[in-house]
């Protein structure tokens, strides 16, 4: 496991939890596209680990996609706004009638998906870093003198 040999390279339990923990959240941004951009960003300006960070953001793409109309739709119903219909059929239908109105109308309904995002961050986070602590301290514990050698094999010592 990749996560396991952050901390065989001496990645601190807290900072690889940290870093998992932004990780699970970034990867789950209601924005396609954006996750990775997120991460090197978040990443360098609190100092966390950027491979854990885009190891576990990549592993969430398919969470994200599961997550997106429910974030979508929270953020409507938070600001009291009917929600947008995103069948394919509906969304071809107001593309047709109305191009800038369907951009405008997405637009909206994405950043409110993102004031959702905003709200459950610190919920996410805070539970990730003090659920995976403890448990990557006991793996650190189990790996201890053991480190990676350049080709990529367990050398104790």
């Amino acid at each position: 496991m990749p996560l396991i040999g952050l901390l065989k390279q001496g990645l601190s339990p807290e900072k690889l939890a940290l870093s998992v923990g932004f990780g699970i959240m970034i990867g789950v941004f209601p924005v396609l596209g954006a996750t990775t951009f997120l991460c090197i960003l978040i990443g360098f300006a609190i100092g966390l680990n950027q491979p854990a960070l885009q190891i576990v953001n990549h592993c969430m793409y398919p969470i994200q996609i599961l997550l997106l109309l429910p974030f979508l739709q929270l953020g409507n119903r938070l600001f009291q706004v009917p929600p947008i219909p995103l069948s394919l059929t509906q969304i071809m239908g107001m593309l047709q009638a109305d191009v800038w109105g369907t951009v405008r109308a997405f637009w909206a309904t994405t950043l409110r998906g993102i004031v959702i995002w905003c709200l459950a961050a610190p919920v996410v986070i805070t539970t990730a870093y003090f659920g995976l602590t403890p448990v990557f301290h006991r793996l650190a514990r189990m790996y201890a003198g053991t480190r990676i050698n350049a080709d990529g094999a367990d050398v104790r010592g």
